[in-house]
């Protein structure tokens, strides 16, 4: 199959000949225009997101929540949750890299969950730690932090606000798995299990 080369079909085509000079500068103008405009990429900056449902966490041994399915009534909804007590302070963990854009600095997350009755106030936290060859997979997570939400009603989606910057852990690399542990709050008054459907985390590319 033939190839084009776009500077030779400037250059060459009798109908678009153009000076190389000019055609240079054609060529820094357009990777000015790129850069200025974000790109795309994984050097273009900005905050991304991703999404970590809760079947892909595993709950604690000690002390972890309830794995559970669920279907709605009406429309046949299914969602998987992770049922963490209003008691018992409960646990769980996912092991997650963030991609190779990362800019190396702080994250945050926002919780999607629900409730099956009750009403108050639900607070989750979450903190990890990027691991390294041969380190100690029993080692101490980076600080937590936490975001409160209301729950808006029995059996519906609650989505909070971002939590404050988490700092990872460790010695934060690019693509290096991130242990990662998200708790309940027992200090919150919702009485009944808050049932996590998973989380964003958001982080700047660099």
């Amino acid at each position: 199959m033939a190839t084009c080369n776009a500077s030779s079909l400037l250059t060459a085509n009798p109908f678009t000949r153009l000076d190389p000079g000019l055609l240079d500068a054609i060529k820094l103008q357009l990777l000015c225009d790129i850069s200025a405009n974000g790109g795309g990429g994984s050097g273009s900056g900005g905050s991304t997101s991703y999404w970590i449902s809760s079947a892909a966490m595993v709950p604690r041994v000690t002390n972890g929540p309830g794995v559970n399915s669920s279907e709605t009534a009406t429309n046949d909804s299914n969602y998987d949750t992770l049922d963490f007590d209003a008691a018992t302070s409960e646990g769980a963990n996912f092991t997650w890299a963030i991609p190779n854009n990362w800019d190396l600095g702080t994250v945050t997350a926002r919780f999607v969950f629900t409730n099956d009755s009750g009403s108050g106030t639900v607070t989750w936290k979450l903190c990890g730690r990027c691991v390294a060859d041969g380190e100690a997979i029993d080692s101490a997570f980076g600080t937590a932090q936490s975001v409160t939400k209301t729950v808006t009603g029995t059996s519906n989606w609650n989505i909070t606000a971002a939590t404050p910057a988490i700092t990872i852990g460790g010695t934060p690399s690019v693509s290096a798995p991130i242990q990662w542990l998200v708790e309940r709050d027992i200090a919150d008054t919702l009485a009944v299990d808050a049932r996590l459907i998973g989380l964003f985390i958001n982080w700047t590319a660099a």
